[in-house]
């Protein structure tokens, strides 16, 4: 798994799935419209408190990288917005992905699983790691014995009060 930082995964910042799971699950997805291929890569916000539904698909010409395109696609209500153009047309941009995408349940639910995974790996990463919040380091602490004064601050003693 590429090396990632817990201040990244919670600040949103996308991580392409290739990248994350190399070689153990990291397939490279592709599509053919009017005899062009396109390698898509794909993206994914990994904080698992994020309530976002969405994926950013990279397309790339594979066979001479004229034209290229970035779209931020809603995984629930299949509507996407395109981020960046080059060398092609937005019409052409609208034919490929509902071509290749919204059109395409499999591929919907491909990109879904993909997007589950990268919030599981997200929260694993999260948990691996000690959390320390505005740089202060809780320490373990002991439980009263039955004749201390509550900590509750009640002035009786914790086996009358909390202790019970």
């Amino acid at each position: 798994m590429e090396t990632m930082e817990k201040s990244d995964i919670l600040s949103g910042n996308t991580f392409s799935y290739f990248d994350v799971f190399e070689e153990k699950k990291g397939l490279v997805l592709g599509t053919e419209v009017n005899d062009i291929k396109y390698i898509i890569y794909d993206q994914y916000c990994m904080n698992p408190s994020c309530k976002c539904d969405d994926v950013i698909l990279i397309f790339t010409e594979s066979e001479n990288n004229d034209s290229e395109f970035a779209i931020r696609l809603s995984l629930k209500r299949k509507r996407y917005e395109i981020l960046d153009i080059y060398g092609i047309s937005k019409r052409q941009v609208d034919e490929i992905v509902k071509g290749s995408l919204k059109d395409s349940a499999e591929a919907m639910e491909l990109l879904k699983k993909r997007y589950k995974e990268m919030k599981e790996a997200g929260k694993a990463v999260l948990q691996g790691s000690p959390e320390i919040n505005s740089n202060k380091i809780e320490l373990p602490v002991e439980k009263p014995k039955r004749n201390d004064p509550c900590p509750c601050g009640s002035g009786k003693k914790y086996k009358k009060c909390c202790g019970v």
